[in-house]
């Protein structure tokens, strides 16, 4: 499903899900920070109210940049998604985006994937 037909977006973010089994797969592309999030709010419940879904993906392979408010999105995904009884996995975060989440805090809170080593 691709959820990008707002004509009135004014962000450089592209949202596309996809569903594997009990998967379903959020592949974010761009910057995550505040453009992004009134969109990304807007997605969030279409996953995670599917009665298919047992856990959510978040796919990070391709976001260029994340902020506090991108870290907000993350924590109100996890949020959210422990409330709905499903689990939340991150996927593919980079070294950058890995150390921002280790500096404020948030490293610890999350499931990653591939797992995350002691190098990371």
């Amino acid at each position: 499903m691709d959820i990008n037909n707002n004509p009135n977006a004014r962000f450089n973010t592209i949202f596309t899900q996809e569903q594997r089994d009990d998967t379903a797969v959020l592949r974010i592309a761009g910057d995550l920070d505040a453009m992004s999030e009134e969109h990304f709010e807007q997605y969030l419940p279409l996953v995670l109210h599917n009665p298919d879904t047992a856990v959510l993906e978040i796919d990070l392979t391709d976001v260029n940049f994340i902020d506090s408010r991108g870290l907000r999105q993350l924590i109100m995904a996890k949020i959210s998604a422990e409330e709905s009884e499903k689990r939340l996995v991150i996927r593919n975060a980079a070294y950058s985006i890995l150390r921002i989440m280790d500096i404020t805090g948030l490293g610890d809170q999350f499931e990653f994937n591939p797992p995350r080593t002691p190098e990371d």
